[in-house]
């Protein structure tokens, strides 16, 4: 990961399919200051031809146990985790890979290290709750990462060592749910050249065809952070490659709160459906997911345990999706998953593993956007209110709402679907978040409706509400 500043322009794109209708009303707003000024009355039509992305692959999260064993994580600690990743129906999740963990000498492998005894117990959770993992080996060019006998990146042994583990961890382990690999974590920082780092790419590509895994486990790149140059010749020169796109992206809060990110994702993946013809068979991923402001380097973020970092990210989420997006990975699971972190949806062991505000917005998505869900990007009513509305592949429904003024909202959601469904509808808000014991967000309500003939939903001022008639 790495947190910079700076934005791109946005180039304008827009994909159109359909003619269902999705309305959605805005019947009105209401001040904060004690009075209720008049109804302001609205009515905005979107299509559902606005299709975002279909085959969405989830909201997810990083998940790494590098620093279980030096937190001190017990049997206890792991079921908590487990136990969370079950409710949240957690359906994709970035994972962290070192060739170092298994190749402990030149052209001399291990299976059995401590390290791949951690990862494989996390790829037992993955296969178990059938969560797609994406599998990232973070290079071989630093200090810290580098392994016996190969060179760089472009090294042969590097594509041969990396073929080696995933053989073994797919076909011996009868690990499938790895879907993606991604060949060095943001390579524009690790390896710094373009044409050594494809090369190796190249090279991976060649050792996963040799061995069969070329169609069961798909590459992913560039993995950029913060220089657009390499997803744009990742496109241009190694779409045949590739399987899909990925980028990471730590935000400033300005750019979420005033909606300029939706047209960031927009404009790198705009880029690749115009120039790569087998495109639309491609997913395209959000592989980092954050927030920058104030943040001084890759030990965490200030804001992470406050009300604020969960509201943006809940605006993050539905701008990242809108823009096409087919997964939004963020970063990260929980804090034991790196020393001296401080990224997670939950603290580290030593604060009893403490669930943090932006887990409720977060887990929202995770459990109610599932896999296989059209995502749909509606015209929004107002610049202060971020719409997403999603629809399983069962045919329910769920409505992500995020609030940013400092009024609230009331709106009446109608989408084209004549059977009545209950909705459950969640809040997060600074004056309403309710939860079980486990912390789990419960709905502050309930409403039977066909949403074709609308559900009402009223949006304290800079909260979230969502609306959901999926039932897990």
């Amino acid at each position: 990961m790495a947190i910079l500043g700076g934005t791109r322009r946005a180039r304008p794109w827009r994909r159109r399919s359909g003619a269902n209708a999705l309305v959605v009303l805005l019947s009105s707003l209401l001040s904060t200051c004690g009075q209720d000024p008049p109804h302001e009355e609205a009515t905005l039509v979107a299509d559902t031809g606005e299709v975002a992305s279909t085959g969405f692959l989830g909201f997810g999260a990083q998940w790494d146990a590098t620093a279980y064993i030096p937190n001190g994580m017990t049997e206890a600690d792991h079921q908590v985790i487990e136990r969370r990743i079950r409710w949240m129906h957690l359906p994709v999740v970035r994972k962290m890979m070192l060739t170092q963990w298994v190749l402990v000498a030149d052209d001399v492998f291990d299976f059995d290290t401590q390290a791949m005894a951690l990862l494989y117990r996390q790829l037992d959770v993955c296969r178990r709750e059938g969560i797609a993992v994406v599998l990232t080996d973070w290079g071989c060019e630093q200090s810290w990462n580098k392994a016996p006998g190969i060179r760089d990146t472009a090294d042969l042994k590097y594509a041969r060592a990396i073929g080696t583990y995933l053989d073994h961890l797919v076909n011996r382990r009868g690990y499938t749910v790895i879907k993606y690999l991604v060949v060095v974590n943001e390579p524009n920082f690790e390896v710094r050249d373009f044409t050594r780092w494809s090369t190796g790419v190249a090279n991976v590509r060649v050792e996963l065809a040799r061995r069969g895994l070329d169609q069961a486990v798909k590459l992913l790149g560039p993995d950029h952070s913060y220089a657009e140059s390499w997803l744009y010749r990742s496109v241009d020169e190694l779409r045949d490659l590739f399987g899909g796109y990925d980028i990471h992206r730590y935000e400033t809060e300005s750019n979420v709160r005033t909606g300029r990110l939706e047209g960031y994702f927009t404009d790198q993946w705009s880029y690749a459906r115009s120039r790569d013809p087998q495109a639309e068979g491609k997913v395209l991923v959000v592989g980092e997911a954050g927030l920058s402001d104030g943040v001084t380097g890759a030990g965490g973020n200030p804001n992470i345990a406050t009300y604020g970092y969960g509201l943006s990210m809940a605006d993050y989420g539905v701008q990242a999706a809108r823009a096409g997006s087919h997964a939004i990975i963020a970063w990260l699971l929980d804090d034991d998953g790196f020393l001296n972190s401080h990224w997670g949806l939950w603290a580290d062991r030593s604060a009893g593993l403490a669930l943090r505000p932006w887990f409720y917005p977060w887990s929202l998505f995770t459990r109610y956007v599932p896999p296989g869900s059209t995502v749909y990007r509606p015209s929004q009513p107002s610049p202060d209110l971020r719409v997403l509305v999603a629809r399983a592949p069962s045919g329910e429904w769920t409505f992500y709402v995020v609030n940013r003024a400092d009024r609230a909202a009331r709106l009446v959601v109608k989408a084209p679907d004549g059977a009545p469904r209950a909705f459950r509808i969640y809040q997060y808000s600074q004056e309403s978040t309710p939860k079980d014991a486990d912390g789990f967000p419960v709905p502050i309500g309930t409403s039977t409706v066909a949403p074709e003939v609308g559900l009402e939903l009223s949006v304290p001022p800079t909260a979230v509400v969502v609306a959901t008639s999926l039932n897990p």
